[in-house]
């Protein structure tokens, strides 16, 4: 499902929240695993897509992208679109708006992760957590959050311990950026947790 670029997602934010919250009270009664896991297959499928928007905004208010770059993006669009993007003052409220609305609905995405895991002891002791690094985005399309490889959420043994070197944040001190020229954090590798199940396990899970 592709946004319309440069349109305020005002109908897909309505969506995700929609689903989120039918989610939510499916999660408060019986409920199929299966059924559950697809819907959050769905719900990061809709987050992607709003991703994919928010990241056409800032590539449009960069000062670093190549001229003939930003020029192809605003021809490929209509009047009504061209117009918005050729007034910068406007494309910043539309891009500010998107960016929070992305980001509270992937926090509500692993809110509904995490409360799955809890009711279906799907992985044990382990849950969902969303990933401090990346605030449960995943990164970028191009660059997917090392921390999380993308997913936006880390399974954390429970109860989840936040962790101490970092204060949950995921990002290394200074001096560890210049010795080990990496600003994710030494001790939770940016996840900001601590006892978290690496990838390789996660996926025989």
């Amino acid at each position: 499902m592709e946004t319309p670029l440069c349109e305020i997602p005002n109908g897909l934010a309505e969506l995700i929240d929609e689903r989120i919250r039918n989610l939510l009270d499916r999660l408060h009664g019986a409920f199929s695993v299966k059924e559950v896991q697809a819907e959050l297959r769905e719900l990061d499928t809709l987050l992607g897509s709003f991703k994919r928007n928010d990241e056409h905004l800032e590539k449009l208010l960069s000062d670093t992208q190549a001229r003939h770059e930003r020029s192809a993006m605003i021809d490929e669009m209509r009047d009504r679109r061209r117009a918005i993007v050729e007034n910068r003052e406007v494309l910043e409220r539309l891009h500010a708006k998107s960016h929070k609305i992305m980001l509270e609905s992937a926090r509500l995405i692993a809110d509904c992760k995490r409360r799955f895991d809890h009711l279906s002891r799907t992985h044990g002791d382990y849950a969902s957590e969303m990933c401090a690094l990346c605030k449960g985005l995943g990164g970028s399309s191009e660059a997917p959050c090392p921390a999380c490889m993308g997913e936006g959420t880390v399974l954390v043994h429970q109860p989840p311990l936040k962790c101490p070197r970092c204060k949950g944040e995921g990002k290394g001190s200074h001096q560890a950026i210049a010795l080990f020229h990496s600003d994710l954090c030494l001790v939770c590798h940016g996840t900001g947790w601590v006892i978290v199940r690496n990838r390789a396990d996660r996926a025989g899970a």
